[in-house]
């Protein structure tokens, strides 16, 4: 899923330039070690609304349309919500990335031809009428299901990220990236997708309308009105900041007072870059903000 907020075309190209640019040419350099088999590792950090469902019937999968997203064989899409996998900027096949092409394969592999259970923690569709669904598939032979978004994360072809109304299964996803960020594996090789740091301020206005990753100290934080900022800078202007909206405060009242204690500490923030002033990401969920020290 790409989703474009705020930027429209022009800033959504304008950070997809930056990013094609470094993927096209770091990949084949950094990405030698490939990626553990898929559904190899199984971490233990799971919600349990995150866990194969019991009663709803299986379906068949017919194919992978990319790397997160399926065709079931009665034509339902299933976007595999929480996963976000590389795309290409282009729908030509022939010019797509590798890593965009090792995403869709892995997925192929994992669930094409085999029966997945789809469970619902929240939305269940989205715009276009695509499933919003946490996807389990059973291994050949039997044996635990598999749960094919932390599969997807853990073997590194995709991010940990989710959308309102989804945010259910984040946290397990979101240590279940950790896991593959740490080693390297699959897009971690690649310079392009790892953190960015906070107070390189220019690189993130040019990844405007781009999901990233940021990592810095909080030199200050306020509240506006009932909104929460965390600034990242000296100029709030110019600088790199962190927006908690009335919604998400009034949503997580103990929490986002919390946040004005972070004044020195180092924190991870997963979001889309937008520009208010400067760059910034609005946090929809506690789970896109991890505190690091």
């Amino acid at each position: 899923m790409t989703r474009w907020p705020g930027g429209g075309v022009r800033g959504a190209l304008l950070g997809l330039a930056s990013l094609c640019s470094i993927v096209a040419t770091s990949y084949a350099s950094e990405a030698g070690g490939g990626a553990p088999p898929i559904g190899s590792m199984q971490s233990d950090h799971v919600n349990s609304a995150c866990e194969a469902p019991v009663a709803p019937r299986s379906r068949i999968v017919a194919t992978a349309i990319d790397g997160e997203t399926l065709r079931l064989e009665d034509g339902d899409e299933v976007r595999l919500v929480g996963a976000l996998a590389p795309r290409s900027p282009t729908p030509d096949a022939e010019t797509a990335w590798p890593i965009d092409k090792a995403a869709r394969d892995s997925l192929a592999a994992l669930t094409s031809g085999r029966a997945v259970k789809l469970a619902y923690p929240g939305h269940q569709r989205d715009r276009y009428g695509r499933h919003l669904a946490q996807v389990f598939v059973t291994p050949e032979g039997g044996g635990a299901a598999i749960w094919v978004q932390r599969a997807m994360i853990e073997a590194g072809h995709a991010r940990a990220y989710g959308i309102p109304g989804n945010f259910a299964c984040v946290e397990g996803l979101v240590a279940a990236e950790g896991i593959a960020r740490e080693a390297k594996t699959g897009l971690w090789a690649i310079e392009a997708f790892r953190p960015r740091e906070a107070r390189r301020a220019g690189e993130l206005v040019a990844l405007r309308s781009t999901f990233q990753l940021v990592e810095g100290n909080v030199v200050r934080a306020r509240r506006s009105g009932a909104s929460i900022y965390l600034d990242y800078g000296r100029n709030w202007r110019s600088d790199f900041s962190v927006a908690v909206l009335p919604p998400t405060a009034r949503e997580n009242p103990a929490w986002a007072a919390s946040l004005l204690g972070l004044e020195g500490r180092r924190t991870r923030v997963r979001g889309w870059i937008t520009l208010r002033n400067g760059p910034m990401i609005e946090i929809e969920h506690p789970s896109q903000l991890e505190l690091l020290d």
